[in-house]
């Protein structure tokens, strides 16, 4: 055995592949930490952002479809009681009587929206909520104009969404 050389076979890791293998786990670790964190907080604005769109539109959406109908609007507007009426074409009674509530203090406003047919009501449901008292309002002069100038703005979680709605009353013309 002399010109032979005795091999070692090596058992475990050293102590040096061990340290590179947990830096590298670590790094792998912590940047997974920043990501998942990363993803949550944009996923938490974006949820907040869309609430406050959602608010908008269902307001546009309820009020444009009432207002379009309508053979007589009564209120002033916003936050006055609001009244939409018409009568269908098999002579059936409508009545949309808007109202608002304050949430939150009175920071904010929700927005009821209660139906009447034949003067009998069919519940009230909740159109739009989070809106903001100082812009959201409607601005009409009765004869004086044909177009009702909506405008809502809601606010949810800091994220604040506008829009602006001309409905004409097909009716009322």
């Amino acid at each position: 055995m002399a010109g032979r050389r005795r091999t070692i076979r090596q058992l475990g890791f050293t102590l040096a592949e061990l340290m590179v293998a947990i830096a590298v786990g670590s790094i792998i670790l912590v940047g997974s930490f920043i990501l998942m964190h990363y993803m949550l907080t944009v996923s938490a604005e974006n949820r907040d952002e869309t609430m406050a769109v959602l608010q908008v539109q269902y307001v546009g959406f309820w009020i444009n479809e009432d207002v379009v109908q309508a053979q007589y609007i009564d209120g002033e507007g916003f936050p006055d009681d609001m009244e939409i009426g018409w009568t269908e074409w098999d002579g059936v009674e409508k009545k949309v009587i808007y109202e608002v509530e304050g949430m939150m203090d009175g920071e904010l406003w929700r927005l009821y929206r209660e139906l009447f047919v034949d003067d009998v009501s069919q519940g009230k449901t909740i159109v739009g909520e989070y809106l903001d008292p100082g812009s959201t309002m409607w601005v009409w002069h009765g004869d004086l104009d044909s177009v009702i100038v909506l405008q809502v703005t809601a606010i949810f979680e800091g994220n604040e969404v506008s829009s602006t709605y001309q409905i004409n009353p097909r009716a009322l013309k």
